[in-house]
């Protein structure tokens, strides 16, 4: 169940976690916000890396600050690094280390390119 980190959402995100119910408290922006997911035991927090990056906050320092809190309190909660839209998100978001990422299939296809792949391809045909 996705509840957003509103107060509503985070006393939602609290009383579901107490019946075993597994929530994405998402939407968050400020790692305050994830704090609170966290303590509301929240399963998964959802930052969405471009939207930050679209207004001049780097979105992966996000991801970075989230996964260091939740490790450095030892809250159970995983991160979702969410709307990835190129391989440099994708790395980073696994340097950071996010649990999980998000992005769409041209992002994922991007991942097997690369010009010194495509080159040693066009000199060893034998290496495909």
């Amino acid at each position: 169940m996705r509840c957003p980190l509103t107060r509503a959402g985070i006393k939602a995100t609290s009383a579901l976690s107490r019946d075993s119910i597994r929530v994405n408290a998402t939407f968050c922006f400020p790692a305050a916000q994830a704090i609170i997911a966290a303590k509301a035991a929240a399963y998964i927090i959802s930052s969405f890396v471009v939207r930050l990056d679209d207004i001049g906050f780097p979105g992966i320092a996000l991801i970075r600050s989230i996964t260091q809190i939740c490790r450095h309190y030892g809250y159970a909660t995983q991160v979702l690094a969410a709307s990835l839209r190129s391989p440099t998100h994708v790395v980073d978001s696994a340097v950071a280390p996010s649990h999980h990422g998000a992005m769409p299939f041209k992002v994922m296809a991007m991942l097997f390119n690369h010009p010194r792949t495509d080159k040693v391809l066009q000199i060893e045909p034998a290496a495909r």
